[in-house]
């Protein structure tokens, strides 16, 4: 059928996959040329997709290749961050900041934090960087201090409320999240 759709069009049939991903991304209107970035969007994630389907990956391959790829995409590093020297560059706020994860900054006093630490969530699904309130009315900051070595993870925490007076819901979730960030990277994650 293949051979036949190409003598009688002279062009290859398109995958299953690079339908599908068209399909979505007309559907999502990300080709619209008076969408966001005029269509551009649409037209630069179907040239990544073409890529991607040419290498031929089976399910397991491809999980592979797409959380490594997007944890590049993210600027976050594929293995943990060490604190050597040679990680650091100078910022333009006095403290330095680490070259593998440009999150990730040192005071002059040693102290190291990462700025994407917690992403709080309002039940709209609205998220932000910031703070908020706990529930034990003291103030949470989306930065958060961190010990070495360090893996790069942002947990996302449910909050109630508008703007300022945004309060956690689950004080279980932002403890499993403070934990993760006071624990070196060998030892529990």
């Amino acid at each position: 059928m293949k051979k036949l759709f190409r003598k009688l069009t002279g062009k290859k049939e398109e995958s299953y996959f690079l339908q599908k991903s068209r399909e979505e991304l007309i559907k999502a209107k990300w080709f619209d040329k008076d969408g966001a970035y005029s269509g551009k969007v649409g037209e630069a994630v179907m040239e990544l997709i073409k890529v991607f389907d040419k290498q031929n990956h089976s399910g397991m391959s491809a999980k592979f290749v797409a959380n490594v790829f997007m944890r590049l995409v993210d600027h976050k590093p594929l293995t943990a961050l060490t604190g050597a020297e040679d990680e650091w560059n100078k910022s333009y706020f006095g403290s330095l900041q680490n070259k593998r994860c440009t999150s990730v900054f040192k005071s002059e006093s040693g102290r190291i934090t990462y700025n994407e630490a917690l992403v709080f969530v309002e039940p709209s699904g609205v998220s932000f960087t910031g703070a908020c309130m706990g529930l034990d009315g003291k103030p949470v900051s989306s930065s958060q201090e961190i010990v070495m070595p360090f893996v790069p993870k942002t947990f996302f925490i449910d909050v109630m409320g508008r703007g300022e007076n945004n309060v956690v819901v689950d004080q279980k979730q932002l403890d499993e999240a403070l934990k993760y960030f006071a624990t070196p990277a060998e030892e529990e994650k």
